[in-house]
């Protein structure tokens, strides 16, 4: 304590220390093992080069947690991956053999045209070798698209656990399904088209004839005429005119049809439409036996081996599929497991409470905390005794009072005089003495509380700090996938919408096949699966740029609105899924629609319509009129060199009318329109966005529940950033929010509430890598993010939507890709999963 204090000092000032050391060193571990308790920890646990027995045992106790590093990051599918296809028996048969065909054609005239022109045998010949050559293709085909997968690499980084590993090669197995015939579609297409287009003639003049026209004695003109089939059907307008096949005898020019075989334009043409039901029928085949005077029996196809494809199927629909009756895909995942070799297997876990943590923090804290405490208690215990004496010699200073009295009277009884100040002076050092112990002893314990509270307040506050950073935790849903392929090319999945059709209260899905000239509707069954496809032809078709369903004329039926190029088409609906495709009602617009509202801007009960056009700078208004059709009412300026990519209609200030929000990729602005109450609009109201984005999506709802209507423009850089622009008072108050680090191309942006907290999530879909994530809101502005769905497949374009497929009160989300011609719907387990 210092050499200029006594003993008796010293050790008292050692007491105080002590003190003051185990009221510290308590308060502190106090403090320490409370803090210690209430945080969470990981806790990771590594398991080094595990055997497949043993990987199977953490897989089932460590569920999708466990993490295991692939010593290999690629290889080939051949190694774990067997397909076999299985094609329909006709292209195993001896009808595809090229020395049945010849001894069976052999006994036909060689010189054709002494046949009638309608007459089978001409075609005969032709149609066996068409059949060969399609059997072969497809074969070929198949076994080059599967050749193609199997020598191609799949990498991954980490094990897949085996449900991924398995629905990820289902899908790519899947993909090849369908990618396989219809390239070989395209192919035979264009085939097709050409020939037609051209107006080639066919060997066997079955499409066109020479006629001849002679003018006079010097000329003579040879034109072309088309052949005439069923329905009064001219070759030189389609090639798809066909009459039955028949078998026509000479003498009696008698007619004997031949089961589902068909004749026509060209013989390639007229086979597609053919069935193979006079292969399966052995008196047909007698016929041709007959007709032909082939030597030996036919032996038609065996029925007991159907199982994909029926008697009446065409040649066509054989084609689509390419003669595959089923797939046959083995998958080796202990093969694939030794392929990847793991060299090490890690589970993560986050636990609030251990006791044998608590402990060794603890421990190994307290040794620190000992000296850090024995170094500074006696220093601070000086330090008090010091402004404790300072404090105290400042209070216990002696003033003279009334020294002239006192020298007055110094001359009388002086010894009297002195020995009395001699005896008040000696009792008050006594009393001074006396007091001096208890009153230092109340002033310690004063700095010890104050020390005490002080350490409280610290460690309640530092608590506090901490929990305040700390996010809430939010149920990140589970989700169950299901995917359903579809047979033609979803070229625009945004054109695609979701809406109960047929008053069934079933979600029903309605989506273009551009190339078919058809929208298709699938009627939903209430438990995430579909119905039989019901197919819209039209006979004019223009390429359909969205969909939309609304009860456009009040009569309670929902209609079906197609946004196509120059037109707004409307089918008036009948209530039961099906559409009036006759009269149907059109609304021309000025060019590319890039996005439509159909909402009641004028209070009069009848849906008006807003657009927004391809590199256009306005946005257009067309008021309903009671006729039922729409006029152009108004334009609103944008800006110039505008391009519109979002369009929102909300009521942003609750004044009971709509406001336009419009978001302009070239400015990166986004600009607002509030409505006035006599129909009109302010000028406009801005708000800027950032300074680049490649990537953005924007959209409009109530997320930090304060009953105002905010937007969120979420945009892609570095980062993935959702800008939440908060509505308070007709004014906006930006807070951005870092959502992913890594940077990921937005394509689709929704908003839905996927875990059910009553507070609105975002779902985001990407494109390069199809990837569907959820930003779950906290009901105050914030979101958490969580992986939906990921794999390696590649995306251009997807489309995503939320609403309740299965009735579960769950909300499910449904995506389409254009690049695999997936229908997936993600199932909503309505279970938290742990994250």
């Amino acid at each position: 304590m210092g050499s200029d204090v006594d003993r008796i000092t010293a050790k008292r000032f050692d007491q105080w220390a002590t003190r003051l050391y185990v009221i510290l060193f308590i308060s502190a571990l106090t403090i320490l093992m409370f803090y210690t308790i209430i945080r969470p920890h990981t806790l990771t646990k590594n398991f080094d080069e595990p055997s497949f027995i043993f990987y199977n045992h953490l897989r089932k106790t460590y569920g999708d947690e466990l993490k295991c590093r692939c010593s290999k990051i690629a290889f080939t599918y051949n190694q774990f991956v067997e397909i076999e296809p299985i094609f329909h028996s006709v292209c195993t048969s001896e009808f595809v053999l090229e020395g049945w065909r010849l001894a069976l054609v052999k006994g036909l005239d060689p010189n054709l045209t002494v046949y009638e022109q309608k007459d089978y045998r001409q075609f005969l010949s032709a149609h066996l070798q068409y059949l060969q050559g399609l059997c072969q293709l497809s074969i070929q085909s198949v076994n080059n698209s599967i050749d193609e997968f199997l020598t191609s690499l799949l990498v991954t980084v980490e094990l897949l656990s085996e449900l991924n590993f398995e629905n990820r090669l289902n899908i790519l197995t899947e993909q090849i399904k369908i990618n396989a015939p219809i390239l070989f579609s395209r192919l035979l297409s264009s085939t097709q088209s050409i020939l037609h287009g051209n107006a080639i003639i066919s060997t066997y003049g079955t499409n066109f004839n020479y006629r001849i026209l002679a003018y006079g004695s010097r000329y003579v003109y040879a034109y072309t005429e088309a052949t005439i089939y069923d329905d009064e059907c001219s070759c030189g307008l389609s090639p798809n005119c066909t009459i039955q096949g028949t078998l026509i005898e000479r003498n009696s020019s008698r007619k004997i049809p031949l089961k589902g075989v068909r004749m026509g334009c060209t013989p390639s043409q007229s086979f597609l439409v053919s069935t193979l039901e006079c292969f399966y029928d052995q008196s047909c085949l007698d016929l041709i036996q007959h007709y032909t005077n082939y030597e030996n029996s036919l032996t038609p196809l065996s029925t007991t081996n159907l199982s994909h494809f029926s008697q009446n199927t065409t040649i066509g629909e054989l084609i689509n599929n390419l003669f595959i009756e089923q797939w046959s895909t083995q998958i080796n995942y202990s093969s694939y497991y030794q392929q990847c070799s793991p060299s090490i297997c890690s589970y993560t876990s986050i636990e609030k409470f251990n006791i044998f943590h608590t402990i060794t923090v603890i421990l190994g804290i307290q040794g620190g905390l000992t000296i850090v405490l024995k170094w500074i208690c006696p220093k601070l215990v000086r330090i008090g005794s010091k402004i404790y004496h300072h404090r105290k010699n400042q209070s216990n200073t002696v003033h003279p009072i009334n020294t002239n009295q006192v020298s007055s009277n110094a001359t009388y009884n002086t010894t009297i005089q002195n020995t009395t100040w001699n005896n008040k002076i000696t009792s008050m050092n006594i009393r001074l003495q006396n007091n001096v112990i208890p009153r230092g002893q109340s002033i310690f314990k004063m700095i010890f509380v104050i020390i005490l509270l002080i350490c409280i307040l610290v460690g309640v506050t530092v608590l506090s700090v901490y929990y305040a950073r700390q996010k809430p935790s939010l149920c990140h849903p589970a989700f169950k996938q299901l995917s359903i392929t579809t047979s033609c090319q979803l070229k625009t999945p945004g054109a695609s919408v979701i809406a109960d059709v047929n008053s069934d209260n079933q979600v029903d899905l309605i989506f273009p096949c551009q190339y078919d000239r058809t929208v298709n509707i699938l009627f939903g069954t209430g438990n995430g699966t579909f119905q039989t496809m019901m197919v819209i032809s039209f006979e004019t078709y223009s390429w359909i740029y969205h969909i939309r369903v609304r009860d456009m004329n009040n009569d309670g039926q929902v209609d079906l609105i197609l946004v196509q190029k120059l037109e707004v088409t409307i089918l008036f609906g009948y209530g039961n899924g099906t559409f009036q495709t006759q009269n149907m009602q059109s609304t021309a617009i000025s060019g590319v629609p890039q996005h439509i509202a159909i909402v009641d801007l004028n209070h009069d009960n009848m849906l008006d319509i807003i657009v927004i056009i391809e590199f256009e700078d306005y946005v257009y208004i067309y008021l309903a009129n009671i006729n039922g059709t729409f006029l152009l009412d108004l334009a609103l300026f944008i800006t110039h060199n505008s391009n519109s990519q979002g369009l929102i209609v909300a009521d942003f200030n609750n004044d009971t009318h709509l406001d336009i929000v419009i978001m302009n990729t070239n400015s990166l602005h986004i600009h607002i329109f509030y409505a006035n109450t006599n129909g009109s609009y302010q000028p406009q109201k801005w708000l800027f966005t950032a300074i680049d984005a490649i990537y953005a999506g924007v959209v409009a709802s109530d997320f930090d529940s304060d009953n105002r209507i905010d937007i969120a423009f979420l945009y892609g850089w570095r980062h993935i950033v959702c800008m939440l622009y908060r509505n308070n008072n007709n004014s906006f108050h930006v807070n951005e929010q870092i959502t992913m680090e890594s940077s990921i191309q937005l394509n689709s942006v929704v908003v839905g509430d996927l875990n059910g907290d009553n507070s609105l999530d975002i779902v985001i879909g990407t494109i390069s890598q199809y990837e569907i994530y959820g930003l779950l809101g906290n009901g105050n502005g914030d979101f958490q993010i969580q992986t939906i769905h990921s794999n390696n497949l590649f995306s251009d374009q997807i489309w995503n939507d939320v609403t309740d497929f299965n009735n579960d009160n769950c909300q499910d989300i449904i995506s389409i890709n254009i690049d695999t011609n997936y229908i997936d719907i993600f199932l909503n387990t309505c279970e938290c999963s742990i994250h």
